[in-house]
């Protein structure tokens, strides 16, 4: 027979080979000891035995986390006993990586969601935790800003900026405007949502707006327009024709501006006897031919 103390106060166990677990990382003298099939008992021998202690793995997050967005994640695993040299990461999206390092890193979701990440660490002294880590960490959408570029003369009273953002889930709290203006000192800048702009010089802008949803997901967007300039001239030339009753008139637009666009004509076909009938273009360009049939 074979007999083994574990020397932690637990019942004596038996068997040539046997196995124990210790409850408590501390050092304890185990003794052996065996008795023949005569009855003769044999001399008791010791050994120390050293329970290292498990690792306990944590981490943390950067908040807010966003879609698209690096996220932080910084270890904050211990041991009381040896070192940690393997931290394994399950980041809840079905990548999981193994690191020899426990420095801080970057990860990013390209899904907005709630994603369960695990994380389980390993001593050099063999031990592994018993169940991992487990925090949620949800990735909140990114919005998209947007905005309607205002068609502008710098004749005109001011430059009306329209909002468009959108985001899939929260609500946009912020909006942070800048009207590529320098020149307009403290009104170069606004936090409203539609915010009305004075420009005082002709020439091309870049306007930048920034916009924040309620957990803290931001997107930017910078688009350039022209303020054009202020001394327009309507003008445009007939096209030869025979112009019979039967067939259309063309005329082609030469109308020019100081500097940059004509972004918009009104086109009488009649006015001494309809003038208040008349054809809008939003979208003309110089030599662009317009046709009307008469009746």
């Amino acid at each position: 027979a074979w007999f083994w103390d574990f020397g932690d106060g637990t019942a004596n166990g038996s068997g040539q080979t046997t196995t124990h677990t210790y409850a408590n990382a501390i050092s304890y003298t185990a003794k052996h000891w065996i008795r023949t099939d005569k009855g003769c008992l044999s001399d008791t021998t010791s050994q120390t035995v050293v329970i290292n202690a498990l690792p306990v793995p944590s981490f943390t997050f950067t908040s807010p986390a966003c879609q698209f967005k690096n996220v932080t994640f910084t270890n904050t695993s211990t041991t009381a006993t040896g070192n940690i040299i393997k931290w394994i990461w399950d980041f809840g999206d079905g990548n999981i990586d193994t690191l020899l390092s426990g420095a801080p890193f970057t990860y990013v979701y390209n899904t907005a969601g709630t994603y369960i990440v695990k994380l389980s660490t390993e001593t050099d002294k063999g031990c592994k935790n018993v169940l991992p880590f487990v925090q949620n960490v949800v990735i909140s959408p990114k919005p998209a800003a947007g905005f309607i570029l205002p068609e502008v003369c710098l004749s005109d009273a001011f430059a009306q900026f329209i909002d468009t953002s959108s985001v899939v889930s929260g609500n946009i709290t912020n909006w942070a405007w800048d009207f590529g203006d320098p020149a307009s000192g403290g009104f170069n800048t606004s936090v409203l949502q539609n915010p009305p702009h004075r420009y005082n010089a002709i020439g091309n802008y870049t306007a930048t707006l920034i916009i924040t949803t309620n957990n803290g997901c931001r997107d930017t967007i910078a688009p350039s327009f022209t303020v054009n300039g202020d001394i327009p001239v309507a003008n445009f030339n007939p096209l030869p024709g025979d112009f019979c009753a039967n067939d259309s008139v063309a005329i082609q637009n030469a109308s020019t501006v100081n500097f940059g666009n004509v972004t918009k004509v009104d086109i009488y076909w009649d006015n001494a006897n309809a003038p208040t009938v008349f054809e809008t273009d939003d979208f003309p360009f110089s030599g662009k031919i317009y046709k009307h049939l008469y009746p």
